[in-house]
């Protein structure tokens, strides 16, 4: 049977120490790289992420504008369905607005905005009912879209 020296045995352990410190240095490198890849990778999502979400909001306030300008300014026969159009428009800004909010804890509108534009559609509606003028009620939601349209090109 062959006996190693002290020496030859330092040395192998020295040797077997340094394998396992390369090997540990070089799984920390492709780690490093690793992460680096998936934290660039996270960012770029959540670039896409707002950019999508502000498109969409965006879109739906256009939508709802549109609705509003196609409203007859002497209260005709199919301005309750269109009243409907708008408020779906705007309470589909406000959950998307809102899903932001959550996933992201940083605000794109504020909250007030769409309780104001709701706010707005209900008086419209109860006026038309009443048989009374509406224009300002409809000069009001389309100036309300309007800002918030703008607001929304801003932050684009």
């Amino acid at each position: 049977m062959y006996h190693y020296s002290s020496s030859q045995r330092n040395q192998y352990q020295s040797t077997k120490r340094l394998r396992i410190f390369q090997w540990l240095l070089l799984i920390f490198f492709i780690a490093t790289v690793v992460l680096a890849i998936l934290l660039s990778n996270a960012t770029a999502f959540k670039e896409n992420y707002r950019a999508s979400c502000l498109k969409d909001i965006s879109y739906e306030l256009d939508s709802a504008l549109g609705q509003v300008n196609s409203l007859s300014r002497t209260g005709g026969s199919n301005t309750t369905s269109v009243l409907g159009k708008i408020r779906q428009h705007v309470y589909a800004a406000q959950t998307l607005v809102e899903q932001y909010t959550q996933l992201t804890n940083k605000s794109i509108l504020p909250a007030q905005v769409f309780t104001e534009l709701i706010t707005t559609l209900d008086t419209f509606e109860a006026r038309k009912l009443a048989g009374q003028s509406t224009l300002e009620q409809q000069t009001a939601l389309t100036d309300s879209l309007t800002s918030l349209d703008n607001q929304l090109a801003i932050l684009e």
